[in-house]
């Protein structure tokens, strides 16, 4: 077996991959049944087939993530003799376009003689109002089970774009749900022994802001080319074609889980969801300017104000004084961000207030953010008495997050 780099050569790793494996060679074999079944029941010649999977269950760095381990999936479509002037190519073909699950539906309505309406997003890749070929397809990462982490990217031919929203966050954060897999509790031992190669140790740790991958010669993903010079121009084309594509779908990446209503709802509105501004904030690394965004009158560009702290280290000291303001503000996600910009600056008891509060909230996303700053600080060493809270703390993805604060 050839594990890719960013795998440690691990028992449970190379285990879990060939449990994969051999599921995929059970999944062919039904695939086949399945194929015999339309010639037996005379239909093989009048069926387009599609064949596609989803991405990679929960394999290390597969599921959820938004690198080619965890988007790359195969498409195979089988069209019979019949419909032969349907064909993209001859059949054994293999194309090299650039396919999204969004072209679908467009697609199938193709080659049912339809076009698709307007306010689809995909675009037909076969049929008679096939289009032309995509330049770029868009990837997205937001909350997995217990775990938030905004992402957002753009795959061409050659290269990999991601634009990371959290980079204090390390790409693979504990997920109750993943780390049943044996080999992902298995990678992270292995990191925290100081046994993984460079390759295979910066997914535990806080990453940049944007990444930048020459998928020809790194297919697996692991050497970030944003700061080589020789690609400025390539990192700048696809950092505009993730922003375009941001403003032309109104990506509701900067509309933080859980955010209360008074119209907020309503993101097509810009009075509401000011995308221009909030993707100004976010692009914002000056800690005077994110300051005064935390001033603005608007609640998320506060809450994305804040959030552009976090990765700033000592450098939003200054920062302390309007924090300590917004502990106080309307919104409880601004609230609980500016709790965690604190713990993160040694400023635990001005923070604690807020944690406390809203980790008694039973049952909404209030619950998870408080947990998960106390998770993320290991703040039950310096809090024990909030064991009985945290023991307490119901709602939607906290058990597992529960449980492990515990060590149930």
């Amino acid at each position: 077996m050839i594990l890719p780099e960013y795998l440690p050569d691990l028992p449970e790793v190379r285990m879990d991959l060939a449990r994969y494996y051999d599921s995929i060679h059970g999944m062919d074999r039904r695939v086949g049944a399945i194929l015999k079944e339309l010639e037996e029941d005379g239909l093989a010649d009048e069926t387009i087939v599609f064949y596609f999977s989803d991405h990679g269950g929960s394999l290390p760095r597969s599921k959820s993530f938004v690198y080619d381990s965890g988007t790359h999936v195969p498409l195979v479509v089988r069209i019979p003799e019949k419909w032969a002037h349907l064909r993209p190519a001859e059949p054994g073909a293999v194309s090299e376009q650039i396919v999204s699950f969004v072209d679908f539906p467009a697609t199938v309505l193709s080659l049912a003689g339809l076009e698709a309406p307007d306010y689809m997003q995909g675009q037909a890749f076969m049929g008679p109002f096939k289009e032309a070929p995509r330049e770029f397809a868009h990837v997205f990462r937001g909350r997995r089970g217990e775990r938030y982490d905004s992402v957002r990217g753009v795959r061409s031919k050659e290269f990999l774009y991601l634009r990371n929203y959290s980079p204090h966050l390390p790409v693979i954060q504990y997920n109750g749900y993943s780390f049943q897999l044996p080999s992902y509790p298995a990678w992270q031992a292995a990191w925290e022994r100081g046994e993984c190669t460079p390759e295979q140790a910066l997914w535990f740790e806080p990453k940049p802001r944007e990444e930048l991958y020459f998928t020809v010669d790194d297919p697996d993903n692991v050497r970030n080319l944003a700061a080589d010079p020789r690609y400025a121009a390539v990192l700048r084309a696809h950092r505009e074609a993730n922003k375009r594509h941001l403003l032309a779908i109104r990506d509701s990446v900067f509309f933080p889980e859980g955010t209360r209503g008074r119209g907020f709802e309503a993101y097509q509105n810009d009075a509401s969801y000011p995308m221009k501004t909030l993707i100004e904030v976010t692009n914002t690394v000056d800690v005077s300017q994110l300051i005064d965004f935390m001033q603005a009158d608007h609640p998320l560009v506060r809450y994305w104000a804040v959030c552009g702290l976090l990765d700033q280290g000592e450098a939003a000291r200054p920062a302390i004084p309007r924090l300590i303001e917004l502990l106080q503000d309307e919104e409880p996600a601004t609230r609980l961000e500016a709790a965690r910009a604190l713990v993160g600056l040694d400023e635990l008891e001005a923070a604690a207030p807020v944690l406390e509060r809203d980790l008694a909230v039973q049952g909404n996303n209030r619950t998870l953010r408080a947990l998960l700053v106390i998770d993320d600080f290991n703040l039950l060493e310096r809090k024990p008495e909030w064991r009985p809270l945290v023991a307490k703390a119901k709602g939607a993805y906290t058990d597992r997050l529960v449980q492990k604060l515990l060590g149930e």
